[in-house]
């Protein structure tokens, strides 16, 4: 999945970081906004890899960040915030019953994420990633999905009960419990 590098994975939780950050891996995105009761643990993780990335998506989790300075030399790259993506996290897929359902929800969020980076571009704004995921839109992706940067399919790679439940996959692909 990794291409045979311990680099560029993505997690949805801190648990998910420090396991992979134990066993190696050294360029983690958190894909979850900011919460202030995590910078402590984020910083420790931005100390400890080379490269830990987080997501802010408001100016008062830029404002937690400054108040908590690295160790090392390193430095939180907040004086200059660089747009480098655009990130959709297609929850409403959770809500969904079965695969056109899912489909819908994928379709709309897709369109919503390039139209955005239409906008962007208009506004002279250029080399921004674009990205959605959720296990859902991944397992019954649209065309259109073949337009973004990237897609994030959370677990649909071993599945869960849950998923066969809203139909993401049969209850025969679940891989893992």
């Amino acid at each position: 999945m990794t291409g045979g590098s311990r680099r560029c994975i993505v997690v949805s939780t801190l648990a998910e970081a420090s396991f992979y950050a134990d066993n190696g891996y050294d360029d983690i995105l958190y894909a979850y906004p900011l919460p202030f009761d995590k910078v402590e643990r984020c910083a420790e993780l931005s100390e400890r890899l080379s490269l830990f990335h987080v997501m802010v998506d408001n100016r008062l989790a830029l404002q937690e960040l400054k108040k908590r300075p690295l160790k090392q030399g390193k430095i939180w790259d907040t004086s200059g915030v660089e747009l480098t993506g655009i990130y959709a996290h297609c929850g409403n897929t959770y809500a969904c019953q079965g695969e056109e359902q899912i489909k819908a929800v994928a379709q709309e969020t897709t369109t919503i994420v390039l139209q955005f980076m239409e906008q962007l571009k208009a506004a002279g704004i250029q080399g921004v990633k674009s990205s959605i995921g959720s296990t859902p839109s991944c397992s019954h992706p649209v065309p259109d999905m073949a337009m973004l940067s990237e897609v994030h399919p959370g677990n649909y790679i071993f599945y869960d009960v849950q998923q066969s439940l809203i139909g993401s996959c049969r209850l025969e692909d679940v891989a893992v419990r």
